[in-house]
């Protein structure tokens, strides 16, 4: 694998530099009359056979030969007028031309049925990528993780109600695998109270979901997996907010507010958010118990499992804003933003890692400051380069509260059991973790001849937590604690298109260095002893891979990815958290994989009014060290988290997605996943064989289908309303939560779950306005 993709990642430059002693070089971007990028517009010479297509950012390059003085350029894209560029051609042998393409009123409704859309052009980059455009679903109260959810070889897993842990799995990678990004920044520096679902729907653009290679602009170490949402960006003045009521008493309320002065570019991007729920919920298995308190029963102390229960201390929540201040299209620059992220949470916590011990007390807060500053800036240094650059600090404090000496039952009432020590956790405490983050990004971009580009990105990383207890050993306290990370992640990357622009290749080599330090006090109990633990280790890692995609006809198209990927282990699971319930675990090793990946695409195939879509994945994985999360065996991490590497996994499987549209009035999708994750180290360093070998991935859904439909009905009560409705369904086939060897009776199962959902909705005439009414299975 290592010589083929030296190969592919020579042949395109070597192409390339055989390839440029073209006597004449056309280089230019077409735009809207906004200044946005028109995708993909037609460019060609008259009377000739050169042409070519300009790239998703609008740019194109033509190289060609001609002895006359003058040719004559046309562009074209569907939904704008054509425009025909006459050029002089001299001594100079690069031509730059800039235009923007004038809107044809008259075509708008050809663009409704046969313009492709901006998700559409992403996933022709290269990648295997599923981007969802979210207009539709702005009129719905949905969050986007149930958007996620309803995405072939996706499945999202939340710990519980609003504010709780979600997890998101990725053909098979989970947790911090599959690395979540704003914008491209990387989102776990947002703090806990800042969640996907903190951002409104009318303020997302679309949704990337990267199912294997992940682009090296996103610089992080994904391990072939990420989801990449992309906001609005608009230089209109636009002001949008929602509210929502739900069960359980959930509030959800956001705004957000664009506004641009034409002639300086001045910008101000606004967004908030506020989200509230008392999570009352009922829930019910074996391990919702109730215990008999009462002493002059005969049955005292006797247990009762299976218990329906309300959750009585689980309310949460959040609020924050984005403030962003800058500049917008201007020619300096695309977007020059200075920005303050701020948010705050509060939660109750009804019980740790399992649901036997219920808490009527624990609680924590979160609040973070995030100052940011961002560059943008295309077409630099005559259309060749273009610049991205983001950094940001964050100050982030969390506490958790839990000091209290009563014991509650699952009916939320205190019970006559003595507590030997306070605290419902793991004894008392008012626990201050303070996380300050510096974050660096810089990319560059270098169009070398319109069809190949070269790319650099390099991440740079500083994480320190420093943690505080009032209720600790007083020694302890003196000693102080730091917890350190620091990340560098380079990457470079070379892409070309070839064959007509049918064949677009990609491939990139990154460097990982992480550097671990730990320099705490430990204190045992038996001798009253307080000793310092020091640790420090730093490594380096390589990872590469490459990407490509052929067209074999207008319709259709084939994709292969291989790569050997990187993840690093994330502050809480190398330093625990104890508001999450995750105890240290510092000799943890990155985890690495060598991934596959073949997929076919069919579409968009048009009849009349009627398109069809057919996506088609498979993959393989062989993954060394896989970091998996589970429940604490044994003293006071039995009702705790900890994060170990597994060894060994081997992961194959396959994802299928159908989507029917008739006219954009009715809309039908369809899809399912199947996962073969399985332990594949047969013996422990002893040489004993372990007794888990070959068995199924615990805790992980492997077969999950689904199907969602929609369709609009245009002037049901007035001219221009319109009358929508939705249904979405979803099917997880049961799963064991341990390995499936371990016992032989009641094993732990999840169960199967067919979840339904349906909404509708009315937008206004005026189309401003819309109010919806959802019922979430």
């Amino acid at each position: 694998m290592k010589r083929l993709f030296v190969l592919l990642y020579i042949l395109p430059l070597a192409i390339t530099l055989f390839a440029a002693g073209n006597a004449y070089h056309i280089k230019g971007r077409v735009s809207n009359a906004e200044g946005i990028p028109v995708s993909f517009a037609s460019v060609a010479i008259v009377n000739t056979a050169t042409g070519t297509m300009a790239d998703e950012h609008g740019r194109f390059t033509l190289n060609f030969k001609s002895v006359a003085d003058e040719v004559v350029l046309v562009i074209s894209s569907i939904g704008f007028k054509k425009k025909t560029i006459p050029l002089q051609l001299g001594e100079k042998r690069t031509i730059v031309v800039k235009e923007r393409l004038e809107e044809d009123v008259a075509k708008l409704d050809e663009i409704i049925v046969s313009a492709e859309s901006t998700s559409t052009l992403i996933e022709r980059r290269g990648f295997s990528v599923s981007s969802i455009e979210t207009k539709a679903l702005e009129v719905q109260s949905v969050d986007i993780n149930k958007v996620l959810d309803q995405t072939a070889g996706v499945r999202v897993r939340q710990v519980g109600g609003l504010g709780s842990g979600t997890n998101y799995n990725i053909n098979g990678l989970s947790g911090s695998a599959v690395r979540i990004f704003i914008d491209g920044v990387p989102m776990e520096y947002f703090g806990a109270s800042y969640s996907l679902n903190s951002i409104p729907i009318s303020l997302i653009e679309r949704v990337d979901v990267y199912k294997g290679v992940v682009p090296v602009e996103l610089g992080n170490d994904a391990l072939g997996g990420a989801i990449n949402v992309v906001t609005k960006k608009t230089t209109k003045k636009t002001l949008s907010a929602s509210y929502s009521l739900g069960a359980f008493n959930t509030h959800r309320a956001t705004f957000g507010l664009n506004t641009r002065h034409s002639k300086t570019g001045l910008s101000t991007l606004v967004s908030g958010f506020y989200n509230y729920s008392d999570n009352n919920y009922p829930v019910w298995s074996n391990d919702v118990i109730l215990i008999n308190d009462d002493r002059e029963s005969p049955d005292f102390g006797s247990i009762t499992r299976g218990v329906k229960a309300r959750r009585f201390h689980d309310a949460y929540e959040s609020y924050g804003a984005n403030l962003k201040l800058g500049f917008v299209d201007k020619k300096w620059t695309d977007a020059f933003l200075i920005g303050m992220n701020t948010s705050k949470m509060e939660k109750e916590h009804q019980h740790g890692a399992t649901m036997m011990i219920p808490f009527g007390e624990r609680r924590s807060n979160d609040r973070m400051y995030m100052p940011n500053i961002s560059y943008n800036k295309k077409n630099v240094l005559g259309n060749n380069l273009d610049i991205s650059a983001f950094a940001s600090y964050t100050y982030r404090e969390r506490q958790l509260i839990d000091t209290t000496s009563n014991t509650y039952n699952w009916l939320g009432k205190t019970v006559d059991i003595p507590n030997p020590t306070r605290g419902e956790g793991r004894g008392a405490t008012l626990n201050t973790n303070t996380n300050k983050t510096t974050m660096a990004r810089l990319f560059l971009s270098y169009d070398l001849s319109g069809h190949t580009e070269l790319g650099l990105n390099y991440m740079y990383t500083d994480f320190n937590r420093s943690s505080d207890d009032p209720l600790s050993v007083p020694a302890v306290r003196q000693y102080g604690t730091e917890y350190l990370i620091k990340k560098h992640i380079i990457g470079t990357s070379i892409q070309n298109r070839s064959f007509k622009g049918k064949l677009i290749s990609s491939a990139f080599v990154k460097y990982y260095g992480n550097h671990v330090g730990i320099d705490r006090a430990v204190y045992n109990s038996n001798d009253n002893a307080v000793t310092p633990y020091r640790y420090n280790n730093y490594n380096g890692h390589y990872g590469y891979g490459l990407t490509s995609i052929f067209s074999v006809t207008p319709i259709s198209r084939l994709s292969v990815s291989a790569e050997k990927a990187i993840r690093l282990p994330g502050p809480n699971e190398i330093f625990g958290n104890v508001a999450d319930d995750i105890v240290a675990a510092n000799d943890l090793k990155p985890e690495q994989s060598q991934n596959l990946k073949f997929g076919i695409i069919i579409g968009p195939v048009h009849k009349g009014l009627h398109r069809v879509d057919i996506n088609a994945n498979l993959f393989y994985r062989n993954t060394i060290d896989k970091l998996k999360q589970i429940l604490g065996e044994s003293g006071g991490e039995r009702n705790m988290y900890v994060y170990q590497n597994l060894g060994k996994t081997l992961s194959k499987g396959m994802d299928l997605s159908v989507d029917y549209a008739y006219n954009n009035a009715f809309k039908l999708s369809a899809y399912s996943s199947y996962l073969d994750s399985r332990f594949k180290e047969e013996y422990d360093q002893y040489g004993n064989r372990y007794l888990h070998y070959d068995a199924r991935e615990p805790n992980t859904p492997y077969l999950t289908a689904g199907a969602n439909a929609s369709c609009i009905w245009k002037n049901p009560f007035s001219a221009n309303g319109s009358l929508s409705f939705s249904w979405a369904s979803n099917y997880v086939h049961e799963f064991y939560l341990k390995w499936e060897t371990y016992g032989s009776q009641e094993k732990a199962i999840i169960p199967s779950q067919f979840i339904n959902d349906c909404g509708v909705a009315y937008r206004f005439p005026n189309k401003n306005i819309s109010v919806s009414i959802d019922g979430k299975n």
